[in-house]
């Protein structure tokens, strides 16, 4: 059966919403198309004996009174509420001599704290974060709330990679480690990220860290009334096979139903897009760009309940080395753990270790399988008690995810899909079609408002493209 839209908006994560919600703002007619059975999938997380445990939100910056966040939430509609984190201390490093620092939130407090820690390198302190507020009020998409003008074309790419900047202002390998532990949220190395891309996706935590009452459901959950009220039609278990081309207007087509629309908006894998895009979607070379780009890696989590004493920090980063690449050595089972600990009781608890996501590393035969994820849930359990071992004991593990989980949800096993690399060409939310277009977090950048700006920065595209 063919149904007609103005827009049609390919996956239902963070990205896609807010495009659907855009478009229909602007009193088009605008259908989701989704693959799982509920929207958002990785995002709304899942509950184990009684423990819900976040699998695609812990925290952001931004979500205060007039701050961009909290910008885009009103403009959207979204009744979301949230809370500030413990100020000194929300997030805790752990070196490998055992010594830890635990991370505050507003500049001149950190500032102040990692004088103290190093005073030595005072000087450089003062001139990084001057460097860091110069390249975050630079970007349009993050002072929005600011000044009216977004200017589409100002890339988040810098000249410079997270550690090329380190290098040039600090001695300390502790010191580097604590301004850089923000890279989780690339899945990249430090050599790769722009130093642009880490101010916008990690930036604004140096002045404030919000986490949001009910986590990731309260999230979608909002979402879900406001596409309501504006009557967006949502399908689900429904997957997009080709996308045709007849003149300005484009075909989603699906095994029981075509969706006819003068936009679309795919916010799937980029490789799995080029499946289904129409031939002319891109040059030869740029789509042999995108087939090229390597993924991020994949997470392998162990999902645990804390019965002992609360932890009150969000995030412990538990190091084997102070160089933070040693997250991606694989063969190395002496592993880097990031820890997240939900505000919930009982409290969830989150540890994860980078690995491979290539798909051909996870068997797919199922004996091969059980046996890759036991390896795993052993060296992180061997990991946590060498690092934590305090913590461990009163830990009660519940299940493990591996890469292949997360494609079952989201269609891909990397982390964050393909990684930014500040090396290679980016992707562009653009196609060679006009009202085609790209999203998701391999476009612009990664993370929860990464996923709102990628979405914002279309809307403003296609407001230009038709005068």
């Amino acid at each position: 059966m063919l149904k007609k839209y103005d827009t049609v908006i390919i996956g239902s994560g963070i990205s896609g919403l807010t495009s659907a919600i855009l478009c229909a703002k602007k009193g088009l007619k605008t259908a989701v198309i989704e693959q799982s059975s509920n929207i958002a999938p990785l995002f709304s997380g899942f509950t184990r004996k009684d423990v819900h445990f976040e699998t695609g939100f812990h925290y952001t910056y931004g979500l205060g009174k007039g701050e961009i966040g909290d910008y885009y939430f009103k403009d959207l509609g979204l009744d979301i509420k949230s809370k500030l984190l413990k100020k000194d201390g929300y997030d805790k490093i752990i070196f490998p001599s055992g010594k830890s620092f635990e991370m505050v939130y507003g500049r001149n407090d950190l500032e102040k704290k990692l004088i103290s820690c190093y005073p030595d390198e005072e000087k450089a302190i003062k001139e990084y974060f001057d460097k860091v507020y110069e390249c975050y009020n630079k970007l349009p998409f993050l002072n929005i709330h600011k000044n009216s003008s977004f200017d589409i074309n100002v890339s988040v790419a810098t000249q410079e990679s997270v550690k090329d900047i380190l290098d040039y202002y600090f001695k300390s390998d502790e010191l580097k480690v604590i301004l850089a532990a923000g890279f989780f949220l690339h899945g990249t190395s430090l050599d790769k990220i722009s130093f642009g891309e880490q101010v916008c996706v990690s930036g604004g935590l140096y002045d404030s860290a919000y986490s949001i009452v009910g986590g990731g459901r309260a999230v979608v959950n909002a979402y879900k009334k406001v596409l309501q009220d504006l009557k967006v039609d949502i399908f689900l278990n429904t997957k997009a096979l080709k996308i045709d081309l007849n003149d300005t207007k484009k075909t989603v087509r699906t095994k029981d139903d075509d969706f006819e629309c003068d936009v679309c908006i795919s916010t799937i894998h980029p490789k799995q897009f080029l499946n289904i895009a129409p031939e002319k979607v891109y040059r030869e070379s740029y789509k042999s760009h995108i087939r090229e780009k390597e993924e991020t890696p994949g997470f392998f989590t162990v999902y645990a309940r804390n019965n002992g004493k609360k932890v009150e920090n969000t995030n412990i980063f538990a190091l084997s080395d102070y160089n933070l690449n040693s997250f991606f050595d694989y063969n190395n089972e002496n592993k880097s753990l990031h820890l997240n600990f939900s505000d919930t009781d009982p409290q969830a608890v989150n540890i994860t270790c980078l690995v491979p996501s290539d798909i051909n590393y996870w068997s797919q035969d199922k004996t091969e399988y059980k046996k890759q994820k036991e390896y795993f849930v052993d060296i992180i359990k061997r990991n946590l008690n060498d690092k934590l071992k305090d913590t461990a004991e009163n830990l009660e593990f519940l299940d493990s995810s591996s890469p292949l989980t997360t494609k079952k949800y989201v269609g891909y096993t990397g982390s964050y899909a393909l990684e930014h690399d500040m090396h290679k060409m980016t992707l562009f939310p653009m196609t060679k079609i006009k009202g085609l277009f790209l999203s998701g977090q391999s476009v612009i950048t990664t993370g929860f408002l990464g996923a709102i700006i990628t979405a914002y920065v279309i809307d403003k595209i296609m407001e230009k493209q038709n005068g």
